[in-house]
């Protein structure tokens, strides 16, 4: 199977991958931690410092790149791209937000570029790769039951506050989890349903606005303006409707019922109308 390594030696070897105009430079020494860090000057000569990833990128990565900006190199104005086998939308967002640009490039993507290059010695390093990936895609099953919805469990106190946010006339607010979400964001997720943590029946309902990794500034109830979490979840149009049963719930894409005590915001199934 290819390597990080390998992903390295292609894009070094054709920059035009990333970006026409661009010529090797070398490693970066400030990110010698980091071994695929390379250095560009693109067509403006300014630097461009790509971080290649042999793997989807992830929020932690994002995070790596954040943590030697303005460390790079002196003189002249620097870029930074990140570059994975893919950038999930949401992440997506939050690199064009932070104005780190980013690559999505796939072991088929590289294999074919490769072969219309003439480049068979390399194309063949990701031939392996490039066809278990395009066997799980022609194997994944469809997914089944409805569309995705977020359950959240938090308590009594903050929803009662979020209601009293959206009273006052405000539009937009976040809560925050811990919980594995993101994916969500690929989804198409149009609501947000609350439960009273420790309760067994879902009551209030949101439209869900956005998902992100960045804390936001604003729209945080007083009090929770320095808790901080791996996910932050956006939303609107705060509702009461008909109680449902915790248990009368599923995780998305299986028959899994929830239980009334699951910690932390979950992707689901969403509702059926009663």
């Amino acid at each position: 199977m290819a390597s990080e390594k390998d992903f390295e030696t292609v894009i070094a070897k054709y920059p035009e991958l990333l970006e026409g105009g661009l010529r090797l430079v070398g490693r970066q020494s400030l990110l010698r931690s980091r071994r695929r860090d390379l250095l560009f000057e693109d067509a403006q000569k300014n630097y461009l410092v790509a971080a290649l990833r042999w793997q989807p990128i992830k929020d932690t990565h994002i995070g790596q790149v954040l943590s030697y900006q303005g460390r790079l190199v002196s003189g002249r104005p620097v870029r930074e791209m990140l570059v994975g086998t893919r950038v999930p939308p949401n992440l997506q967002a939050i690199l064009d937000y932070r104005g780190i640009a980013w690559r999505e490039i796939s072991a088929a993507e590289l294999r074919d570029f490769l072969r219309a290059k003439g480049d068979e010695q390399l194309a063949k390093v990701f031939d392996a790769e490039a066809a278990a990936a395009d066997a799980n895609q022609h194997s994944r099953p469809s997914r089944s039951g409805g569309p995705a919805a977020l359950l959240a469990p938090v308590e009594r106190k903050w929803l009662d506050a979020a209601g009293g946010y959206f009273a006052a006339g405000n539009d937009l607010f976040y809560f925050f989890t811990d919980a594995s979400i993101g994916q969500a964001a690929e989804m198409g997720v149009r609501h947000v349903y609350f439960q009273n943590a420790g309760e067994t029946a879902v009551i209030l309902r949101a439209e869900l606005v956005r998902i992100t990794t960045d804390r936001p500034p604003l729209n945080k109830l007083p009090g929770q303006a320095e808790n901080a979490g791996r996910f932050y979840y956006g939303f609107r149009a705060l509702e009461q409707i008909e109680p449902i049963r915790v248990s009368e719930l599923r995780y998305h894409d299986t028959d899994r019922a929830l239980r009334h005590d699951v910690p932390g915001a979950r992707v689901i199934e969403e509702p059926k109308a009663k």
